[in-house]
């Protein structure tokens, strides 16, 4: 029995083989050199406020001496030693943490005042209260 190989048929090299010429710059075109830069210049922050530049404000909706309030002060420090400026705690009970939730959403939409509540805050006022004095849309939840 006898093996016969077909030949490989010879290739070309790399060297003789034609050179596709091709030019990113043409390839691309005016709209996507347009949309580049655009995309180049909105990516640049543009005079970016730092944060915080003032004290932050920590509502904590429960009693002074709680959990809530001892976690608090323990994020206080954290957030003083790293970011640099002041924290100031405020203690609004009443009414199961609304009258806190309340100054929350009230106070200027700039991320330096903070709540710590709970779920009575989010869900169980809008329950059992129908004349609600903030919306729970307008708090932002960070954690859970």
């Amino acid at each position: 029995m006898s093996m016969i190989l077909r030949q490989a048929t010879p290739r070309k090299s790399i060297e003789t083989m034609p050179r596709a010429r091709v030019s990113w710059r043409r390839g691309i075109g005016r709209a996507g050199w347009i949309a580049l830069a655009g995309y180049a210049l909105a990516s640049q922050p543009l005079a970016a406020q730092p944060y915080p530049n003032r004290a932050i404000h920590i509502v904590v909706a429960a009693e002074p001496g709680g959990q809530s309030d001892l976690m608090a002060r323990a994020i206080a420090a954290s957030f003083t030693r790293t970011l640099g400026q002041p924290v100031v705690i405020e203690n609004r009970t009443g009414s199961g943490g609304t009258i806190g939730a309340q100054s929350v959403a009230q106070a200027r939409a700039d991320g330096h005042t903070l709540l710590i509540g709970g779920i009575n805050n989010m869900v169980l006022a809008t329950l059992l209260r129908s004349d609600l004095p903030y919306a729970p849309a307008d708090l932002l939840a960070l954690g859970g």
